[in-house]
């Protein structure tokens, strides 16, 4: 219900308008609230509540933070906890001083009362026989005021009537006094039951904070119990998951083997084609050395069978002096390169046609190249023959 309610009060929010809390308590999500909007409309701060806390825990996540995990909620539980005793523990504490100052605040002026009383009562009655004193003086003094004879005992019937008018005033100031005192200790009772009733408020908003933190406490035991299961959700798919990557390892290392033996084979391959390759170079080598020679040899023989009838005859040092001969009527500075190429043709023929191994013992890219000279020269020789 509250996701709904989050999910509509931040549209309206974001569209810059209020929450229609009578039509959404006629919805399907709030049949608890259904025509009572105002009710609903209570759940709002706490609903404010809920997104701030949310909001906060998003921006901590954002700016890297991680949430809290069970140990940290377990923490914060154990917190809790040892904070609502430390807070229950105050507030009976805050009992025993409150009834312990009630007592002593009722026994203070219970004996405030009962020395005002005694001190009201001892000056009522000494009031009292100074005025009935002060009454029979004045009689006397009436009654003798115009004796000559008692002229003496006027004027010492003033002097205690003067001396009983001293301690009047004295007893009336004393009696002002006292009722000071009394109104102190009014007071003093009304500020005792003002504390008395301050600490009555600090102990109902104590046991509201401690209703707080126990509803506090029972939502962070329902959230940890919620995480305990997740937890063990999580324990069984970490266990699943290192289950499937040490069976993908295992397939990963046996590939690994496979695919070094197939490297240590492929590369054997590889080098077992390289030499057969080099091997197959070198015999086609051999063979174009070979086809050269007999090219090189059909040239000259060609060319001497236009020039000489009975060329065969002939050594093969005295053709090689014909041809060389004839270079040097055509051209004279290419005739001793021609010379040369020849004397080493014909030796390394003779080479090859006699001597026993000799085909791994010739280097047939040099003997292909000066064949390949020599029936350049003989062309040219043709060419300028013609």
């Amino acid at each position: 219900m509250l996701e709904v309610f989050a999910d509509r009060y931040l549209a309206a929010r974001n569209a810059h308008k209020g929450v229609d809390y009578q039509r959404l308590s006629t919805t399907k999500y709030f049949k608890d609230f259904k025509d009572h909007a105002e009710e609903l409309r209570t759940k709002e701060p706490e609903l404010k509540v809920l997104l701030k806390k949310a909001l906060a825990e998003q921006r901590e996540i954002d700016a890297g933070k991680p949430m809290k995990n069970i140990e940290a909620l377990e923490e914060e539980v154990a917190r809790l906890h040892v904070q609502h005793k430390e807070d229950v523990a105050k507030c009976k504490q805050l009992e025993v001083d409150i009834k312990q100052q009630k007592e002593q605040h009722s026994l203070a002026i219970s004996k405030l009362q009962e020395s005002y009383e005694v001190e009201i009562g001892k000056l009522q009655n000494e009031l009292n026989e100074v005025k009935a004193k002060n009454s029979t003086l004045k009689e006397v003094v009436t009654g003798h005021g115009k004796s000559v004879e008692l002229g003496g005992e006027v004027n010492e019937v003033k002097d205690k009537v003067a001396e009983l008018d001293k301690k009047m005033e004295a007893e009336t100031t004393r009696q002002a006094e006292l009722v000071a005192f009394s109104n102190r200790l009014a007071e003093e009772e009304r500020r005792l039951a003002a504390e008395a009733d301050a600490l009555k408020a600090g102990r109902e908003r104590l046991d509201a904070e401690a209703e707080d933190l126990k509803a506090g406490r029972e939502s962070v035991k329902d959230e940890w119990v919620k995480l305990k299961m997740e937890k063990s959700r999580h324990d069984l798919h970490v266990r699943t998951t290192k289950q499937g990557y040490a069976n993908c390892q295992r397939a990963i290392d046996t590939a690994n083997g496979d695919r070094d033996v197939a490297i240590k084979n492929a590369d054997y391959l590889r080098y077992e084609l390289d030499q057969e390759i080099k091997r197959a170079n070198e015999l086609k080598m051999k063979l174009d050395s070979y086809a050269a020679c007999c090219d090189t040899e059909h040239c000259i023989e060609t060319f001497l069978e236009k020039r000489i009838h009975d060329y065969l005859k002939m050594s093969r040092l005295e053709q090689c002096r014909v041809v060389v001969e004839k270079m040097k009527k055509v051209n004279p500075k290419d005739a001793a390169s021609l010379e040369q190429d020849l004397n080493e043709f014909f030796k390394t023929r003779n080479f090859l046609c006699h001597e026993p191994g000799a085909v791994d013992k010739t280097d047939h890219l040099s003997f292909h190249q000066r064949c390949v000279s020599i029936q350049r020269c003989m062309e040219y020789l043709e060419k300028q023959s013609d």
